[in-house]
């Protein structure tokens, strides 16, 4: 049996790995560009990892400094940090469909959370999509009752989405 994942930083060069990853992944939401990708790491590459099994790229979670009264659109290119975050916004998570069960979600949120917290927020939010709030409940993230800026702001994420955030 193969041992888990490792976790490390993403870099640019993972985005083609990010790319494919996403297309098996998402079948109900609208694929982000790498253009759109790459500006969110380029955004804050401390806070986007990737889980790897030897050197094959598994699965990835992309996260940045934000605001937790409005997430940033889906598929949208953010070419400059949000200037008063609040709270660290988990943009996306995925899991290649043969590395499921491995591990790799769970190392990939554990990163997310002790960077969050090095990087001194309290506070995350995120968008679940595709019936993934239950999912998201085993790790502390709450659904918040959105307002109406809100509610419009979740529209590119699609009917079905629910706001979330962990800490207080």
């Amino acid at each position: 049996m193969a041992g888990l994942p490792s976790v490390r930083r993403m870099v640019l060069q993972d985005l083609v790995s990010v790319v494919e990853i996403q297309a098996m992944c998402y079948t109900e939401v609208v694929l982000e560009s790498i253009e759109s990708l790459a500006s969110k790491l380029a955004v804050s590459p401390e806070t986007c990892f990737v889980a790897c099994e030897g050197e094959k790229v598994v699965g990835y979670l992309l996260a940045l400094p934000w605001t937790s009264s409005a997430p940033p659109e889906l598929n949208r290119v953010n070419d400059q940090a949000c200037k008063e975050p609040d709270c660290v916004y988990l943009h996306d998570l995925a899991v290649s469909p043969y590395a499921r069960k491995t591990g790799a979600g769970q190392l990939l949120v554990r990163q997310f959370l002790t960077t969050s917290e090095e990087f001194g927020f309290s506070r995350a939010t995120l968008t679940a999509v595709q019936g993934s709030q239950a999912y998201w409940q085993r790790y502390g993230f709450c659904p918040v009752t959105p307002s109406d800026t809100l509610k419009r702001k979740l529209a590119s994420y699609g009917e079905e989405a629910v706001f979330m955030k962990y800490g207080d």
